[in-house]
């Protein structure tokens, strides 16, 4: 009986995964919302793209973390939004995105990161043509306070 009382409150407080994340493709995008740019860009969730849960779970963790405006899109209205929001961050499934853009929202970002059937898109040159710069995704997993990047972590491959 004790045991029951004690053992879920230890592994709610330790650092122990009891639960598969949702959606693991966000913990390797946002280091790169946090590094380019600024906290007035706008990051537009394409609805539908969440493989789990609401659009609502992942806007919330997305604004925590990056510090930015995250707005809903649909199919339907995507062209409007992207147009009166000026986003420079378009998050969702790439089959739903060409689906639901035109040729003129394709050109507006350019530059884009895959994980899976995931894909960030971007107003921002995320790499030149000769190298594509992974640093961000040593940022350790912490909310952004006041636009400052969390630290790289301390180590003989950042000084």
């Amino acid at each position: 009986m004790i045991l029951g009382f004690l053992i879920p409150p230890i592994l709610l407080a330790g650092p122990i995964d009891i639960g598969v994340e949702k959606f693991p493709q966000l913990r390797k995008m946002i280091p790169y919302i946090q590094s380019y740019g600024t906290c007035q860009d706008t990051i537009v969730f394409l609805e539908g793209s969440q493989p789990y849960g609401s659009i609502g779970d992942y806007a919330a963790v997305l604004q925590f973390y990056t510090n930015r405006h995250t707005v809903e899109a649909r199919c339907e209205n995507l062209g409007v939004i992207l147009q009166e929001t000026q986003a420079a961050w378009l998050l969702g499934r790439e089959e739903m995105f060409k689906a639901c853009s035109t040729d003129a929202t394709r050109n507006a970002y350019p530059s884009s990161i895959r994980y899976g059937q995931q894909i960030l898109w971007s107003r921002y040159a995320l790499s030149s043509n000769s190298q594509m710069d992974l640093t961000p995704l040593a940022l350790p997993y912490k909310a952004t306070a006041d636009c400052e990047l969390p630290k790289l972590p301390k180590s003989r491959y950042f000084k």
